[in-house]
């Protein structure tokens, strides 16, 4: 909880900074979804932050918020989205690389593991190779 406090209160300074006659609506905003999150209420989470995001709060820490009300909701493949937008602004964000993974994990328990038919096998170029006999070359000495 102090991590996701200290997190709201950079945003809301860049909001401030930015254009003092929206931070309030953006503090807002910001403060009702975590809020909301808090009590629970994660559709009501996911509502506030989208709109903060209409309305240019373009930071990191407001994709991770979503991505977490987003999976709270149950709903795993806009968190997933989420977490990698995260990534996109702070590619060493480990706890949005963590958060992502079990989402994944989370989608994968639920609908299986996507996998390839037959890439846990050789290559079928090797196979081939393997199969048909190369011609031996014979050098002078």
């Amino acid at each position: 909880r102090l991590r996701f406090a200290a997190v709201l209160s950079f945003l809301v300074a860049l909001v401030v900074a930015a254009d003092p006659a929206s931070a309030r609506a953006g503090e807002d905003l910001l403060g009702q979804g975590a809020r909301a999150y808090d009590e629970g209420r994660f559709d009501e989470a996911i509502a506030k932050y989208e709109q903060a995001l209409r309305e240019g709060a373009r930071h990191a820490s407001v994709y991770y918020n979503l991505g977490n009300a987003y999976y709270k909701a149950g709903k795993l493949g806009p968190a997933i989205l989420q977490f990698e937008r995260v990534l996109k602004f702070e590619p060493d964000a480990k706890d949005a690389e963590f958060n992502l993974e079990v989402a994944r994990d989370a989608v994968a328990a639920k609908v299986g593991k996507d996998t390839v038919a037959g890439a846990d096998r050789e290559p079928i170029w090797m196979r081939t190779v393997k199969k048909v006999p190369l011609p031996v070359v014979y050098t002078a000495m």
